[in-house]
């Protein structure tokens, strides 16, 4: 495999993991949000878009203590790989 043209996504996603596989002594939980702004609206696409009652009315928010910003409602799914 040809892994030298790959997006910022998958090559973040490798870094997050390759590091949880150096620190066996560490107990970590990951999860993931997975969304898409288009024409101003949220998407999320890890929601059942099939469903006509999809929600695209999520609010972007910043957290108190200035940690950064999310998008409040998203489906989180935890992920082992």
């Amino acid at each position: 495999r040809n892994f030298a043209h790959r997006g910022i996504a998958p090559r973040a996603v490798t870094h997050i993991f390759n590091t949880v596989a150096e620190r066996p002594e560490i107990d970590f939980r990951i999860s993931c949000v997975y969304y898409e702004i288009y024409n101003e609206k949220v998407y999320d696409l890890l929601d059942d878009l099939s469903n006509s009652e999809t929600r695209t009315d999520f609010q972007i928010a910043e957290e108190k203590n200035g940690k950064g910003t999310f998008v409040r409602g998203l489906n989180e799914v935890e992920v082992a790989s």
